[in-house]
């Protein structure tokens, strides 16, 4: 019987164990094949973002976090029924409601809050007009980073997220994944290059690269959600190591997956 999870259902969930965070940048190539074997032997939680399903994964995952109002329970049911990947999505970006998931969603699920923080115009207030499926607990019910915030006895917590990789990495902390791993996380959209934009998908397109003046203005948001991340994996004594060791930020140990291969 599927279930209706909450964020205090994952609390150290998969306490200790390994996390990759696999994102769909260029450098996720260099990284595929060692993740999946990797995976294949049950040493890592996998969490995949968005439309993960567009690109090569010779391993099913075990989560799919959604930070996106195109990808509602609604549109992604079949996919979701089929896949039987458990769904964590942004409820604040979903009309769906609680009694269609409750008779239509076949797997684990878990609605998470990531609206209502800031207003600096990051893009920290979008999504906040509804929450179908929080409807009856919309006040009470506490954002991902604010649960976060909490867990970790941290004085900050990150915005409502330029990327879901933000949220992935804020799950795999909940659940208490250590140390986490990014692959793919490139966050470079502003010139054309090799290293830029998305990876390939299964059939070879590359997909569109969003506005660069629009990239540029959520830099400095970016920047300083991983640093607070970061902050708060060290004062839950775990460790967020990029595997991307060209990446353009700093805010993050760069590492490799050498260790178990």
């Amino acid at each position: 019987m599927p279930k209706i999870l909450t964020l205090p259902d994952i609390v150290d969930k998969h306490c200790g164990t390994p996390a990759v965070i696999d994102c769909t940048g260029p450098s996720s190539n260099y990284n595929r094949e060692k993740i999946d074997k990797i995976h294949r032997q049950e040493k890592i939680v996998k969490l995949v973002p968005n439309e993960w399903y567009n690109f090569p994964h010779e391993t099913t995952p075990d989560y799919w976090v959604v930070s996106n109002p195109a990808l509602t329970v609604t549109s992604q049911l079949g996919l979701l029924n089929k896949w039987e990947v458990p769904f964590l999505w942004a409820s604040s970006l979903d009309r769906t409601s609680r009694e269609f998931v409750e008779e239509k969603l076949e797997v684990d699920c878990l609605a998470y809050r990531q609206g209502g923080i800031g207003g600096d115009g990051s893009g920290a207030d979008r999504g906040c007009p509804y929450d179908a499926f929080h409807r009856d607990d919309i006040n009470e019910a506490k954002t991902i980073q604010e649960f976060l915030q909490a867990l970790a006895l941290h004085t900050e917590h990150y915005s409502t997220g330029i990327t879901v990789a933000s949220h992935m990495i804020a799950f795999a902390l909940i659940m208490g994944c250590n140390p986490i791993y990014l692959s793919g996380m490139d966050l470079r959209y502003d010139e054309p290059g090799e290293l830029n934009g998305y990876a390939q998908t299964k059939e070879g397109v590359i997909l569109d690269k969003p506005g660069s003046t629009t990239w540029e203005r959520q830099q400095h948001v970016l920047l300083g959600d991983m640093k607070i991340l970061n902050d708060t994996a060290l004062a839950m004594d775990r460790k967020i190591i990029n595997l991307n060791k060209n990446a353009w930020f700093n805010e993050l140990e760069k590492g490799d997956l050498d260790e178990w291969t």
